[in-house]
């Protein structure tokens, strides 16, 4: 009798180590090693005390403010910390991921988010050194279109979950309306306007992302439309930009000289051209949305004579995201940031020109009315440009990696070197 007491005894307390393993097995799930098939909720208790190494573009003293009060406070209640790693180049950032992977680092990378897009992306997915898919699976993927164009392709590269948008811009030109009494709203015209107004205006040094962006304005028009340079990086592509990108290459240089500094030099990066054009040196500065240079006003950064404006046929649009390298510590925390990023209350608060006035990467009819609301009552005020503007013209793509690098390259031998 007693031995078969002891023997049941024994039997619950097998059982309940049994389940004691489980319950333990349970709380200790990862991202690392059940991510996709682990709950919100199981994230989130990850996350909690995590902080996340966010690289990003350190450039612009408003994009700074957002990412470490706007994002930083969305993301306090959940625990998580965002340490902010300020770089002038995206690329800064890919090179660090590359060079710990190769040299052994693979759990405990120095970079646990990159705002990122383009060929950055495509240099790290390519490499499979991005962790997902994820997108889909985060809670505010609720606020998004899944149709939309900005889940689909980045670059014209399939993104398949591993990016994250953030916002999403649109090329814009600002000009000093007391220095520019008649502004020219084509290409053509602004061509034209350059070597008549000299020493007013320049461009950054490619390959920053903005200096790439206006050249490509240029080569649209020069070469014959943009509808030619869609669609894969072919020898029969590769045979059209040998042939066409001449015609880039002499416009460029026919308005150098009449640059600021004579073309000599070209402002590194577009906060040094903000500056310019904040102190008077130039006429005009380049801006990616309806409210990013009303938000510069607003800082006392640029003068009140501010107005933005896109050429009459159009202007080429584009997305800009959030990833996580497969070799981040902090994943779990780094998703908790992806989320937030794509919430309506924050995308809310990153469009409103005492922000950054970043336009929207989601749905916004998908968002609560009070947030519906929000958006409709933001007033861009002095230099800026509403959405409704940006949608009364054409959307331009924007061509692949492949297009990008070949201007990059091209512009540095034909025009930077000349």
């Amino acid at each position: 009798m007693q031995t078969n007491i002891r023997r049941r005894s024994a039997r619950l307390l097998l059982a309940a180590g049994a389940l004691i393993g489980a319950c333990h097995f349970a709380a200790a799930q990862t991202v690392d090693t059940d991510w996709p098939n682990m709950p919100w909720d199981q994230v989130l208790a990850e996350a909690k005390g995590q902080t996340v190494k966010f690289w990003h573009w350190g450039g612009d003293a408003n994009w700074n403010k957002y990412f470490d009060n706007i994002l930083g406070d969305a993301v306090k209640d959940s625990g998580v910390t965002i340490e902010s790693v300020l770089i002038d180049d995206t690329a800064a950032a890919v090179n660090k991921v590359l060079a710990e992977m190769e040299a052994g680092q693979k759990t405990d990378g120095s970079v646990d988010m990159i705002w990122i897009n383009g060929e950055n992306f495509v240099t790290l997915q390519q490499a499979k050194l991005l962790f997902g898919p994820y997108t889909d699976k985060l809670p505010s993927f609720a606020n998004m279109d899944p149709n939309s164009s900005a889940l689909q392709f980045d670059f014209g590269h399939p993104i398949e979950g591993y990016e994250s948008p953030q916002g999403s811009s649109q090329f814009t030109m600002s000009y000093n309306s007391a220095l520019v009494a008649e502004p020219p709203t084509t290409v053509d015209g602004l061509l034209t306007w350059i070597c008549e107004n000299p020493g007013q205006f320049t461009y950054p040094a490619l390959p920053t992302y903005t200096g790439r962006e206006f050249v490509m304005e240029i080569m649209y028009r020069v070469t014959g439309g943009y509808e030619q340079w869609q669609g894969q990086w072919t020898d029969e592509k590769k045979a059209l930009w040998d042939q066409k990108s001449p015609m880039l290459w002499d416009a460029l240089n026919k308005i150098k000289p009449c640059l600021w500094r004579e073309g000599a030099t070209y402002p590194s990066d577009k906060a040094p051209m903000d500056d310019l054009f904040a102190n008077g040196e130039l006429a005009w500065t380049f801006s990616a949305g309806s409210g990013e240079s009303a938000a510069s006003v607003l800082s006392g950064l640029f003068p009140d004579t501010t107005v933005t404006m896109i050429f009459d046929d159009g202007t080429h649009a584009s997305n800009h995201y959030v990833a996580i390298p497969v070799n981040s510590p902090h994943k779990a925390g780094a998703l908790v940031v992806a989320n937030a990023i794509m919430s309506c209350a924050v995308q809310l608060a990153k469009n409103q020109p005492s922000s950054v006035g970043d336009l929207p990467s989601i749905d916004i009819d998908r968002c609560p009315d009070e947030v519906k609301a929000g958006f409709a009552a933001i007033n861009y005020g002095v230099g800026g440009i509403s959405p409704a503007q940006l949608a009364a013209v054409p959307i331009l793509p924007m061509g692949g990696p492949e297009l990008a690098k070949a201007i990059e390259d091209g512009w540095r031998v034909n025009v930077l070197e000349k």
